[in-house]
């Protein structure tokens, strides 16, 4: 039975089920001196077993990988399989779980005294450090503990607090280094659907409320925005009524495109717990590129689509067999006005791009310089991939392109002495659908030149997001 997309979706081709698990990786150039430890990543690689088939990209069986860099000539790769119930189901043909866009097999009775079914625990979208672990997660309430080196999958993550058993999380919780906090939000559905902003220390599992949202009607959620002083939650103008969602059988069946109500941004003040709800066009966003505080304003990038249709149309897998999806969100600035509640929209540069990276430890909620991202649209049944960096104080954009390869979020990383805001390196994953190779290249941030590449014989899908940790420990 065939396990990947087909034309175009070699692009998704793995062979995660047969092998090689572990496999040595051939350098070209050096790595930094400094740049010891582990790209760890997730990515959907199986597309059908048995009687079972993914009908969203969401919905592909997840992997975990990693190249880890030993020095400035040594690599090596490890892949593993996602062990999580949603993928023995699946791998054993059928899957009774909810997910976002593929059919749950559920029997009428189950449907009957189960009528919101359990969610998937594929967390094939994000895989991060937290304390002690490596956690993977999906935008549902069930998260993945994965052990650090070998990437074996160690069971679900246990929170222990009052939050609801069914809270949906999102897969792009955000670290306050100054605090020592993982922030993230969890939607709760039901009579008074809500969405909550909490927070927990990395090395344990009990989280704080700080800002509650109420809803008539739960928008798509993909990312959030943070600062010193607030939480910003997107309200996409794609959303569902929590009833809807009783006896559901795939989930993006209920959502609705309602681009007449504008996309509303509710913000939280992290002390106070006060909303402060701001209106502007129709937009559709995946991921923020920062957030950060003026005296009377807040500050959010984030990459906009013009609706939807990347998510309901472009994902599905029938529309991927033909063609990657076009990952070119517009980098737009929205400033939110606290006297007057307005909303100033700017284009923040020409070309488009998905999966930001910044500097993130010393940025992160505070005003920056550079973003970096992976710009890739199909071009006939092809693609092309280039990882870019923009300036975005000036719109002034830099490309870097290696023809043959589709590449991935690009993670930079700097040294621990660093003091310029570009100082560090980009770590990106590129897969060649012609050869089944896959390389992490090593791109000098400042003018994305390449100063290293691990190469292995090993196709690696495109996935979505992931993480470096240092062999000293801690994320970076």
């Amino acid at each position: 039975m065939n396990t990947q997309l087909q034309t175009t979706g070699t692009v998704h081709h793995s062979n995660i089920l047969g092998g090689p698990s572990d496999a040595a990786a051939v350098v070209t150039g050096q790595f930094p001196e400094w740049l010891v430890g582990d790209v760890v990543r997730t990515a959907p690689a199986v597309y059908a077993r048995g009687g079972w088939a993914a009908q969203h990209w969401f919905d592909a069986l997840g992997m975990f990988y990693s190249f880890s860099i030993q020095g400035p000539t040594r690599a090596s790769f490890k892949q593993r399989i996602n062990g999580g119930d949603y993928n023995r189901a699946a791998l054993a043909g059928h899957a009774p779980y909810a997910s976002f866009g593929t059919p749950n097999q559920r029997g009428a009775v189950r449907r009957i005294f189960e009528p919101i079914p359990v969610s998937t625990d594929n967390a094939n979208v994000n895989i991060v450090s937290m304390g002690k672990e490596l956690v993977a997660m999906t935008e549902t309430s069930r998260q993945l503990a994965v052990s650090f080196g070998s990437l074996e999958t160690r069971g679900h993550v246990a929170y222990d607090d009052d939050l609801p058993a069914g809270t949906a999380m999102t897969a792009h919780p955000l670290f306050d280094v100054d605090r020592n906090l993982v922030v993230n939000v969890g939607t709760i559905a039901g009579p008074t659907p809500q969405v909550v902003f909490y927070g927990h220390r990395p090395d344990e599992r009990r989280r704080r409320i700080f800002g509650r949202v109420r809803l008539a009607r739960l928008p798509y959620i993909h990312a959030f925005g943070l600062s010193p002083g607030k939480a910003v939650l997107i309200a996409n103008p794609f959303d569902v009524s929590p009833r809807d969602l009783l006896w559901s059988n795939r989930f993006v069946d209920h959502y609705r495109w309602r681009p007449e109500q504008g996309t509303t941004l509710h913000v939280v003040d992290r002390w106070s717990g006060e909303v402060q709800a701001f209106t502007t066009d129709s937009m559709f966003v995946f991921h923020v590129i920062n957030t950060y505080d003026e005296a009377r304003a807040t500050i959010i990038d984030v990459l906009a689509y013009p609706d939807a249709r990347v998510l309901t149309g472009e994902m599905r897998t029938s529309a991927m067999s033909e063609r990657l999806p076009d990952l070119r969100p517009i980098p737009t600035r929205l400033r939110l006005s606290h006297d007057d509640g307005r909303v100033t929209v700017v284009r923040l540069a020409s070309d488009g791009f998905e999966f930001p990276s910044i500097s993130y430890r010393r940025h992160a909620g505070r005003p920056y310089r550079f973003a970096w991202g992976a710009a890739n649209e199909p071009v006939g049944r092809g693609a092309r991939s280039r990882i870019v960096k923009t300036d975005v104080s000036t719109g002034e954009q830099t490309h870097f392109e290696d023809p043959g390869y589709v590449f991935g979020e690009p993670l930079y990383v700097a040294p621990r002495d660093a003091s310029r805001e570009d100082e560090g390196v980009l770590l990106s994953v590129g897969t060649d659908p012609a050869t089944s190779r896959t390389k992490l290249v090593a791109l000098r941030a400042d003018r994305l030149d390449l100063a290293a590449e691990a190469t292995v014989e090993v196709p690696v899908p495109l996935g979505y997001h992931g993480t470096f940790v240092r062999s000293a420990g801690g994320e970076t």
